[in-house]
């Protein structure tokens, strides 16, 4: 009789009993940096949008709203935002600092920029050239689907995660009338096998999240291995100022393959020399027994990159490996910002607070 009663009285307590679940909320924007830094607030969370300088309060009721400030931000400059609080016990303050650096006139101090149009040259006002990097990307048939999918995410990793430094645009100063600006990154892909094509060109990176979904959306050419016409085609119709080139940018070339040039009427030797190559970084990733086990095709991606710029791995899944490396070598190229004098410069920080 106990025995039926305890066992009554433990399913009584069971159907009595719930769970309460807490719901997720996502917040997202159009930048693809968005929420890479976060302020909790007793009012909620404060995110920068570090692409367009502006500042997001999110709530569960009123999603993310764009925190206003009384002050006149001026026209044509991007403004970077970051955001610090203070709690006490009987409130909170949030500061915001928007950070504008507004120059009339910049003189380049070294002379490492890319100058292949001489006509050109001379002081460029009021411009940030940055950084443009093209991916040269094998298509050929004998890639598999796996392997072609493996190679896109590679070049997804590695634009987001540049991406990461060459939007910071934050600004050290290094003396009074020097300072040191970090520059933003441009992409584009060419991708190759019987024929050319442009997958993304420079003039595609304004959003950041349509942009990575275009590299998702590639698909495989397949067929011949043109790796010398793809390389001429990044000179001819990629880094020109009608599609989004700038003249004194930085410009970076990644080619990855995992084979010889196979039924290509340009000569390599002679797309390299090109006039046009001048001043351009040249990076070159070979995949594979197609690669690591001929001679030749070591001797063409040897040929295509700078001296000590040659990755090689045994198979597509093994990119990974290399991501981190690259990436470093990538950003360590950006690291390398130009020092520049800067003529009748203002430094304007605007600061307002958010109190609750």
């Amino acid at each position: 009789m106990y025995r039926g009663l305890l066992f009554m009285i433990v399913i009584w307590s069971v159907t009595g009993f719930n769970i309460q679940v807490t719901s997720v909320k996502h917040f997202k924007k159009d930048d693809p940096l968005f929420g890479q830094t976060i302020i909790e607030s007793t009012d909620g969370v404060f995110v920068p949008s570090p692409k367009n300088g502006a500042l997001f309060r999110c709530t569960l009721k009123d999603e993310c709203v764009e925190v206003n400030s009384d002050d006149e931000k001026p026209k044509g400059l991007r403004p970077v935002a970051s955001v610090s609080s203070l709690t006490s016990e009987e409130e909170q303050h949030v500061m915001v600092f928007i950070k504008i650096l507004k120059y009339k006139e910049v003189r380049y101090v070294n002379n490492n920029n890319n100058n292949n149009n001489n006509h050109y040259q001379g002081a460029r006002t009021g411009q940030d050239a940055g950084t443009e990097i093209a991916f040269v990307l094998d298509g050929s048939g004998s890639i598999t689907c796996d392997d072609f999918q493996r190679a896109k995410d590679f070049v997804y990793n590695v634009m987001f995660n540049v991406w990461n430094t060459c939007f910071d645009a934050s600004i050290s100063i290094l003396s009074k009338k020097k300072q040191q600006l970090s520059l933003q990154c441009n992409f584009a892909i060419v991708q190759y096998g019987s024929m050319i094509r442009t997958e993304l060109s420079l003039l595609d990176n304004e959003n950041g999240t349509k942009t990575l979904e275009k590299v998702k959306e590639i698909q495989q050419i397949y067929n011949l291995t043109k790796t010398a016409s793809a390389i001429h085609h990044v000179l001819t119709d990629i880094f020109i100022p009608e599609n989004g080139s700038k003249i004194d940018s930085k410009k970076i070339i990644i080619v990855l393959s995992d084979g010889v040039i196979l039924g290509d009427d340009m000569n390599l030797t002679d797309v390299l020399n090109m006039p046009q190559m001048k001043g351009v970084t040249r990076y070159s990733i070979g995949v594979g027994d197609g690669i690591l086990t001929k001679p030749k095709a070591i001797q063409e991606m040897m040929e295509i990159a700078d001296r000590g710029k040659f990755f090689n791995v045994s198979n597509y899944a093994a990119l990974a490996d290399i991501l981190s490396s690259l990436q470093q070598s990538l950003i360590g190229i950006e690291g390398k910002k130009v020092f520049i004098t800067v003529l009748q410069s203002t430094l304007m920080l605007l600061c307002y607070f958010y109190s609750k």
